[in-house]
């Protein structure tokens, strides 16, 4: 009698599994994951020096001031840098962009002048703008997975 009353309380519980997994496929279920994502972000550089001055040409015709820039670029990749110069002070106006692709880990040197009277006081202030890189970050999301009743029991 024992036995029957086992083999019953087995069919009974195996026709309620099935028909849990029959009436309820999916349920829905929250998984967390690490995910890569692209984003941009400017070039990291290092101003090394900046120097500005007055000079006359070789045949003393003219008088000029100059402007040098040196940047090094403290990426393993290169690009193209940009300083913009541009007259802060003095009787001259105007501005000047120049620019230079600078290697991974290289240093450049970047030089603007002007025709100016000589000792003029002319004062010269810069702007750098760097490449733009691409980069990757790791990122924590969530998303929401339908799994079955066996899945969720056996841990698929």
């Amino acid at each position: 009698m024992s036995k029957k009353i086992a083999l019953v309380a087995i069919v009974i519980v195996t026709v309620l599994v099935l028909l849990l997994l029959i009436t309820v496929p999916y349920i829905p279920t929250v998984e967390n994951y690490t995910d890569q994502e692209v984003f941009e972000r400017p070039a990291h550089y290092q101003v090394t020096s900046a120097t500005q001055g007055d000079g006359i040409d070789w045949f003393g015709k003219w008088a000029y001031h100059w402007a040098k820039v040196n940047i090094q670029n403290q990426e393993t990749s290169g690009g193209d840098f940009s300083v913009y110069f541009y007259v802060a002070s003095g009787e001259l106006t105007g501005a000047k962009t120049v620019s230079h692709f600078i290697g991974g880990t290289q240093t450049a040197e970047f030089y603007a002048d002007w025709d100016t009277a000589l000792f003029q006081g002319m004062d010269v202030k810069y702007t750098v703008t760097p490449p733009t890189i691409q980069d990757i970050k790791f990122v924590e999301k969530t998303r929401t997975v339908f799994k079955s009743l066996l899945q969720i029991w056996f841990g698929a």
